[in-house]
């Protein structure tokens, strides 16, 4: 039998730290001379990291649409035969949201921007690499730190800076699809919610997704944070038998998108969607392997900003102590790697502790991971 006081991890906690865990070691294997070093000693791990890897930015996609949708939108069953649940962004309220949103993102960026700027000033000044981040204008900085850059076709200074835009785009349309459900009859706001989402994810499918000019305009990922909003319907959803048909509907959207063109990016959200739709918390032989994922789930924000720019320091510096001798080093450079994870983990919880005790603002709790009973309390109400 099951000890009740077990140790568990939730799903989205889980799913988090394994996504954050994989881009920063696709990063690290991407970029610089010590992915070149280290390719000899595993050459298809390192070529999976540094190419396919990159898929998991579907788990963040799908996982950034759930949490949304579990912040702005009601549920599809939670108040199964009662009145429906009313949007929680009302229409006066939704620049204050928008402002909100774009602060609990750029306020850990902008430190690590500083830091991108510090680290790419010295990898050029070490080395000659082709990706090493040229140095910007005032209009290339003043479009990293708004999260415009793509949109003014500014070059990022950090990796994965694209995402945080594309995350923001996404997060403020869902929000004004809540706020102008509160104008809606009560009863009609589910149905309204449920086609209007619907209705963007199967543009994203079909259209969208496939255009790849339109990658720095939320449609193009708005095939998979539909999915996320969707799976925190489905596991709203009573009885039980009601849940399997949305979820077969679902599937068989993605089966039929996945027909029409083929994205194996596309089966990465699928299937993430489908675990957050059914998946219970996963129950663990140990308590400190739970509180250790769970801490990693906690500074998954601040590991995400931070590893690009000390992967940069830290090739920077192999390159000026060994030169094109490190490249016939692969256990050294292994080495180097594992170091710079190392001080990546150390500095995302020390920007993490930054952000929740001294930023000056009331950053809520989807900034970062919310604290394992916050999260319990959150997601009561999907069953």
């Amino acid at each position: 039998m099951r000890p009740s006081r077990s140790p568990h991890v939730c799903w989205p906690d889980l799913a988090r730290v394994l996504a954050s865990q994989l881009i920063v070691w696709h990063h690290l294997l991407f970029f610089g001379p010590l992915m070149v070093a280290v390719r000899p000693l595993a050459p298809d791990l390192v070529g999976w990291l540094a190419d396919d890897a990159r898929q998991v930015v579907q788990v963040f996609l799908v996982l950034g649409g759930y949490l949304a949708a579990v912040r702005l939108l009601p549920a599809a069953g939670a108040q199964a035969g009662g009145p429906p649940a009313s949007p929680t962004v009302p229409w006066r309220q939704w620049l204050t949201r928008a402002k909100a949103r774009f602060l609990r993102l750029a306020v850990p960026l902008w430190p690590a921007l500083l830091l991108a700027l510090a680290t790419a000033w010295l990898a050029r000044w070490c080395m000659a690499d082709a990706d090493t981040p040229a140095a910007p204008d005032l209009r290339g900085l003043l479009a990293n730190f708004t999260l415009t850059q793509d949109l003014l076709a500014e070059p990022a200074l950090t990796a994965g800076l694209w995402y945080l835009a594309i995350d923001l785009q996404l997060y403020l349309g869902l929000a004004l699809l809540a706020a102008l459900l509160a104008h809606a009859p009560a009863a009609w706001r589910r149905p309204l919610a449920l086609a209007a989402v619907a209705a963007c994810g199967a543009g994203a499918l079909w259209v969208w997704n496939l255009d790849p000019h339109g990658d720095i305009w939320a449609p193009y990922f708005a095939g998979s944070y539909a999915l996320g909003v969707l799976a925190w319907w489905i596991r709203g959803l009573a009885p039980r038998s009601a849940r399997l048909l949305a979820t077969l509907v679902v599937a068989a959207v993605v089966l039929l998108a996945l027909e029409h063109a083929w994205r194996s990016r596309l089966v990465v959200a699928g299937l993430t969607a489908l675990v957050l739709a059914w998946g219970r918390d996963l129950w663990l032989p140990r308590a400190g392997l739970a509180t250790a994922l769970q801490g990693l789930a906690r500074i998954s924000y601040g590991l995400f900003l931070l590893h690009y720019p000390l992967s940069l320091l830290v090739n920077s510096l192999w390159w000026w102590l060994l030169g094109p001798e490190g490249l016939e080093r692969p256990l050294l450079a292994l080495s180097a790697l594992l170091l710079t994870w190392a001080l990546s983990l150390a500095g995302g919880a020390a920007l993490t502790r930054w952000v929740e005790r001294g930023a000056p603002l009331p950053l809520g709790a989807r900034l970062l991971p919310a604290t394992p009973r916050r999260r319990r309390t959150e997601l009561a109400s999907a069953g």
